[in-house]
C-alpha cells in the first residue's frame, strides 16, 4: 500500500509537473476536470461505500481472478501479471497510472503466494480507504490545491521524483 502510494502519487506528479512545464493552462484544466468533488457527508458516505467496498471487490475478482487467471493458464504468469496489470492501469487512466500497473503487478504477486483473492481486495481496500481519508476531505471540494503555477513545478518535480523512487525501491 506504501509503494503503490509513493509510485502512483509519484509518478503522476512527475507527468504533470512535467507536462505543466510545457502547457500550464491545459494541465491546470485537465487536473481541475479530474478532481473528486464531494459537497456534504451523504456523497462522502457513497464515495467510501463506492471507493473502499465495491471498487476494491470488483476489480480484483475481474483483474486478478478473471483476466490474470485466464491468460496464465493460457500462456504463463509473467504473461498474464503484465497484461492484466497493463489493463488495469488503462482504467486507472490519469496521475496514478504508473502507481496502478506496479500495483496491478504486486496484487498478481500478492494473489499467486496466497491462492485466494482476499489478500488483494484486502490491499486494494486499503489504499482506497487512504485515499478517503487523506485526499478526499482535504483536496475534494478545493481544486486550487492541487493546480500548479510555474514557480513551484521544480520543486514539485524533484518531490515528486524522490517518492516515485522510494515507491520503486519499496516495491
Amino acid at each position: 500500500v506504501i509503494f503503490k502510494l509513493l509510485v502512483a502519487l509519484g509518478g503522476g506528479k512527475m507527468l504533470i509537473d512535467f507536462l505543466h512545464l510545457i502547457d500550464e493552462n491545459f494541465i491546470n484544466s485537465f487536473m481541475a476536470d479530474m478532481i473528486i468533488k464531494v459537497d456534504g457527508p451523504i456523497q462522502y458516505a457513497i464515495s467510501v461505500v463506492i471507493l473502499c467496498l465495491l471498487c476494491p471487490i470488483i476489480e480484483e475478482l475481474i483483474f486478478r481472478n478473471i483476466i490474470f487467471k485466464r491468460i496464465s493458464k493460457k500462456f504463463n504468469a509473467y504473461i498474464g501479471v503484465i497484461i492484466s496489470s497493463i489493463v488495469f492501469a488503462t482504467i486507472n487512466i490519469g496521475n496514478g497510472i504508473a502507481g496502478a500497473f506496479l500495483f496491478g503487478i504486486a496484487n498478481c504477486i500478492i494473489y499467486t503466494k496466497y491462492k485466494n483473492i482476499f489478500m488483494p481486495v484486502l490491499v486494494n481496500f486499503s489504499y482506497n480507504l487512504l485515499l478517503v481519508i487523506l485526499v478526499i476531505p482535504f483536496f475534494g471540494n478545493n481544486a486550487n490545491y492541487i493546480l500548479f503555477s510555474t514557480r513551484n513545478a521544480g520543486i514539485s518535480l524533484l518531490v515528486a521524483f524522490l517518492m516515485f523512487a522510494t515507491g520503486i525501491f519499496l516495491f
